[in-house]
């Protein structure tokens, strides 16, 4: 069977604080609807920047890959060559200012 595969294209400039979003997003999947997860969902991190978990819903396969940018000029690639009309992009866009406030991009501008 031939799987959907669905995109996460996550820019983060710090992106070993946030390791654990595609562990949290599958076990959601698994504790609402449990009868999408076969396999416990073939989960795997094949490497610090990309996971990978399948779901099945009505008999078609859906691969779920969240993958994890450091640097923008990569993402802006990798989303630019490679996304499709139903993939995601989540961007990093706070920043930490001296005070150790936290603010917007937008309003240090």
């Amino acid at each position: 069977m031939k799987a959907n595969v669905h995109t996460i294209h996550h820019y983060e400039d710090e992106p070993e604080l946030l390791r654990w979003i595609p562990g949290v997003l599958f076990n959601r999947f698994w504790s609402r609807f449990p009868q999408w997860v076969q396999d416990e969902g073939a989960y795997e991190e094949h490497d610090e920047t990309r996971t990978t978990f399948a779901l099945e819903q009505d008999a078609t396969k859906h691969v779920i890959e969240y993958r994890l940018y450091k640097r923008l000029d990569d993402f802006n690639r990798q989303f630019a060559e490679n996304a499709k009309v139903a993939d995601v992009a989540l961007i990093d866009v706070w920043t930490r200012v001296i005070d150790q406030t936290v603010w917007p991009y937008t309003a240090m501008s």
